[in-house]
């Protein structure tokens, strides 16, 4: 994991990325389509067969290591911690499970159900999660309960450097 941790999307600096991301996201492409935008497909292909937290990287018919669904996972997460609804990650699988699920194997799919209903659970044992930013949980009473339900669901050292990681970047 720590190696998994820093080479995380490493690739989006590269010559193949850099720019046709910087452009679609935020330049002369902003908005524009895969297929009105040609550099950023081809960044994108670069990315997701370079990264192998990427459902596209394996294909339907290999598992991923679960390492790989973690990462993944935590990726898809990054956003919910951002807008401050961490249960939104639950809502987001949902709907997009029969889209992914064209890239993941059955049994990937199953891990994935299992980690993210997990993470459900902890939400409506521990509401203090659900409930507040990553910052509000971090400077709340509710920290030592945020903790435990955090620890239930992934080692604690682990979380320490995804922390690290993120206070890092």
């Amino acid at each position: 994991m720590d190696q998994q941790i820093k080479e995380h999307d490493k690739s989006k600096y590269s010559n193949e990325e850099f720019d046709a991301y910087a452009e679609h996201f935020n330049g002369k492409n902003k908005g524009k389509s895969e297929e009105e935008d040609p550099e950023y497909a081809a960044a994108w292909k670069h990315h997701y067969t370079n990264n192998p937290h990427h459902p596209e990287y394996w294909g339907k018919e290999k598992d991923m290591p679960l390492s790989c669904i973690i990462e993944m996972i935590c990726d898809w997460w990054s956003f919910s911690w951002k807008r401050g609804d961490l249960y939104e990650i639950v809502e987001w699988w949902r709907e997009h499970k029969p889209e992914k699920s064209q890239y993941l194997s059955d049994e990937t799919i199953s891990k994935v159900d299992e980690i993210v209903n997990r993470l459900c659970d902890s939400f409506q044992k521990y509401p203090c999660i659900k409930d507040n930013t990553l910052v509000e949980a971090f400077e709340s009473t509710t920290l030592n309960e945020s903790l435990i339900a955090v620890k239930s669901i992934i080692d604690i050292s682990i979380l320490k450097k995804i922390d690290k990681m993120i206070q890092g970047s």
